[in-house]
């Protein structure tokens, strides 16, 4: 079990480091707390081990969150609110924000809670013993869809059990660049003598590479539109590519969408491409034409671009 030095803050605030593993998180003296540093939405550098660590032993505690509902909504909000108030924030202190943080142990627990649950805790041999064919059978379901779930990926990563987080930090410290979702994909589908792990995986990243050089946007950007999104198209509504736990397209995509009067425009490259979105497009455009042309005489210079075209009069919207 790996030991590592955390930075620590006291309940007056000093620092000092401190060796701790997992297991020993809930000994830590009173009013001691582990530092764990964010990259955006998620946490980095060793610490983001220890803490995903903890939330595995806490998903596995049977008496804060019992095996005795089918599925994850099931259990009530209450017993992880309980558990991150009472037992995670005493023991750590969070360089974000306290949304953020809840967010990432309630989906690191989330995802324990599913792939160990067992039975436990059972005082009956009555109880216990349906309960550990059940826990049995649900394991060895649990494996054969991951096995089935391992074939099916055509074009496997390198990047171990190492979360992109720590990973984007480790190169940024190296390069002095924030890396963007290429240069993720890139180092994490090659192995340690360069070579990349299929043909599948060779043919990606070259058109990944090409799609980076020609590019006239910042590629340290996270967009729908950067080289990763351009060659392996849109995202899954319940995933970021190159990124971790928790990560969706509404959280860590920027909103680029312009804004006229508080009204958000949607944009045709944010994936409006249906005939009934694009309807519904055409005609906000047409009414907010006719409104500034109503109000100002014609469209201002600063919205013509959002037209498409150049300023509106009076003379060319009955033309139109």
């Amino acid at each position: 079990m790996e030991t590592f030095f955390f930075s620590m803050k006291d309940s007056q605030g000093n620092t000092k480091k401190l060796k701790v593993k997992k297991t020993e998180v809930l000994n830590l003296p009173q009013g001691e707390r582990i530092v764990v540093p964010f990259h955006f939405l998620d946490p980095i550098d060793e610490a983001q081990g220890v803490l995903a660590g903890f939330c595995g032993i806490l998903a596995t505690d049977c008496s804060i969150f019992p095996i005795s509902f089918d599925k994850w909504p099931d259990m009530p909000q209450s017993y992880f609110n309980d558990c991150f108030d009472n037992i995670i924030k005493p023991h750590f202190h969070f360089m974000t924000t306290e949304d953020v943080s809840r967010l990432y142990a309630y989906r690191s627990i989330e995802k324990k809670w599913a792939g160990n649950r067992r039975p436990c805790g059972m005082s009956s041999k009555t109880h216990l013993r349906p309960k550990m064919r059940s826990g049995i059978m649900f394991q060895k379901k649990m494996c054969k869809t991951n096995a089935e779930n391992r074939k099916k990926q055509t074009v496997p990563h390198t990047g171990g059990s190492k979360p992109n987080s720590r990973r984007r930090a480790e190169m940024f410290a190296e390069t002095g660049r924030r890396p963007g979702r290429a240069q993720l994909y890139l180092a994490t589908h090659k192995k340690q003598d360069g070579s990349y792990v299929n043909e599948e995986a060779k043919e990606i990243c070259e058109k990944i590479q090409l799609a980076t050089s020609q590019s006239t946007m910042d590629e340290s950007e996270i967009s729908p539109n950067d080289a990763v999104g351009k060659v392996l198209g849109k995202e899954h509504s319940g995933r970021v590519r190159c990124f971790g736990l928790g990560a969706t397209p509404s959280t860590h995509f920027k909103q680029t969408k312009p804004r006229v009067g508080g009204i958000r425009i949607p944009s045709n490259d944010a994936g409006c491409s249906s005939f009934g979105c694009q309807d519904k497009y055409d005609k906000l455009l047409n009414t907010l034409k006719a409104y500034m042309i109503m109000k100002e005489g014609s469209i201002p210079e600063q919205f013509a671009g959002i037209f498409g075209s150049p300023p509106i009069t009076p003379s060319d919207a009955d033309s139109s």
